[in-house]
């Protein structure tokens, strides 16, 4: 999908979303599996991948996800 609207902005839109690197949200209902990684890192199981979820964002993704 295309829009004018930046991450940010998505984010604040939506409750359901969380930032995990600098290009990627993540609805944390599609959320299967989080372990975690080196270098103070998790990483997240969608559908059929695994997402990294950066240092920036890590101790957000913490809080935000209860961890």
């Amino acid at each position: 999908y295309r829009t004018n609207m930046t991450l940010y902005e998505f984010q604040q839109v939506s409750e359901k979303l969380i930032r995990i690197n600098k290009s990627t949200l993540v609805n944390r209902s599609k959320i299967v599996k989080i372990r975690p990684a080196l270098n103070m890192k998790y990483q997240v199981y969608l559908k059929d991948r695994w997402l990294d979820v950066n240092r920036t964002y890590y101790y957000l993704f913490e809080e935000e996800m209860g961890l």
